[in-house]
């Protein structure tokens, strides 16, 4: 086994039982609730509960100390960290790593302390969280992991859609009117990550299945493997999930897609707090993230 830890945080959507299989140690950023805290915060079901109820979620950035009583403990043993999370554009986690980074340097000089902006979200964070794992449990060294995820991160996709826009609203992230007009006109906004970690917006259409239609259409011609893995994660919305696992496998060229939609692809509180219920989320390997460039 390589003389180093992965480390993610609870952003990457992978649960407690899938981190324990794939040696993965993990870092958790918070959540509470207007008129509650979330004790458990691996609790998905009690998460949407109280969503529901209209309790409102506001999560909080893992800090230093937490990254410094994470990493001691490995760099105490003789082995390197790494690490990689929440992109260091929707969080402060990121620049907390950074920090935990600093301050251990000096006392572990001849250790690595490796902290790398993922430029990725939720389940497309832990798309390439898995593919680490897994490259580690296989024997690849600490630099080869490094060079797969610098080189390899931005092809890692990420195009999504939210039932409604309250909780973007309340993020800041659209205006009040926007939301209210949107709301009352059934528009679903397709949103994807940009390059530099940041959700965008690259279309937006009246009803749920004109927007997974959507979806399936840019996946089918963005995809580089079609018979590669489409993880579908999803805001408490199954039957949505399967909905889109189905458009997927019925397209002829998708047929033999290798897509995942249970339960372990909820997404939880740290992303869920800010997209809501409903939100469908489509994770894999294309050649582009964004609108696709026009035909001519």
């Amino acid at each position: 086994m390589p003389e180093y830890v992965f480390f993610t945080d609870n952003s990457s959507e992978i649960t407690p039982e899938n981190c324990a299989n794939l040696d993965i140690q993990r870092v958790n950023i918070g959540c509470n609730f207007e008129q509650s805290i979330l004790s458990n915060l691996d609790d998905v079901d009690e998460f949407y509960a109280q969503l529901s109820l209209d309790n409102l979620a506001k999560t909080a950035a893992a800090n230093p100390a937490q990254f410094m009583e994470a990493f001691e403990p490995v760099l105490d043993g003789g082995k390197d960290v790494l690490y990689f999370g929440l992109n260091s554009a929707l969080s402060a986690t990121f620049n907390s790593s950074l920090i935990a980074q600093m301050e251990l340097a000096d006392k572990y000089s001849k250790r690595r302390i490796v902290c790398l902006d993922s430029h990725c979200v939720s389940g497309g964070a832990g798309f390439l969280a898995n593919e680490v794992a897994n490259m580690r449990l296989a024997g690849e060294s600490l630099d080869s992991v490094i060079n797969h995820i610098e080189t390899t991160k931005l092809n890692v996709i990420h195009d999504f859609s939210v039932n409604g826009l309250k909780y973007l609203k309340a993020g800041g992230r659209i205006g009040h009117w926007t939301a209210v007009i949107g709301d009352i006109l059934q528009f679903r906004p397709l949103l994807y990550i940009d390059d530099e970690g940041r959700i965008e917006q690259a279309s937006k259409e009246r009803g749920a299945k004109k927007t997974f239609n959507a979806m399936v259409d840019k996946l089918e011609n963005n995809i580089e493997d079609p018979s590669g893995i489409i993880n579908i994660h999803h805001g408490a919305c199954p039957d949505d999930a399967a909905y889109c696992a189905e458009l997927i496998l019925n397209r002829p060229a998708l047929k033999h897609a290798q897509v995942s939609f249970g339960p372990d692809y909820r997404i939880g509180h740290v992303i869920g707090a800010h997209v809501g219920h409903g939100v469908i989320a489509f994770f894999y390997r294309g050649h582009h993230r964004g609108p696709l460039p026009k035909q001519v």
